[in-house]
């Protein structure tokens, strides 16, 4: 299981499949459908996903160490995003191209 986990963080923290700048992209960027046809849900970065891979990695997997790296690196993105966006445009949203 150990194995399965490493591999799905590092794909996550790989910048050529789930990694933004922005955060973690819905859908990897070397998928076929990426950035096809409405875009909407075809790679942004939304929040509440980005959520809920914060709150796995620090709920059940604080001991992990490469899950924590994942954690801390989308999280200062996320924030640096949301700050960012906050203060040029003065709203917050749920996603991020």
């Amino acid at each position: 299981m150990k194995a399965v986990r490493t591999k799905l963080i590092e794909v996550m923290m790989d910048p050529d499949q789930l990694l933004s700048q922005d955060g973690l992209r819905s859908l990897s960027i070397s998928d076929v459908s990426y950035g096809t046809l409405d875009n909407y849900w075809r790679g942004a970065v939304w929040l509440p996903i980005n959520y809920l891979v914060l709150r796995a990695c620090k709920k059940f997997y604080s001991e992990d160490a490469l899950a924590q790296k994942l954690y801390e690196t989308v999280r200062s993105r996320l924030i640096e995003t949301t700050k960012k966006n906050w203060e040029s445009e003065g709203y917050l949203y749920e996603n991020y191209h």
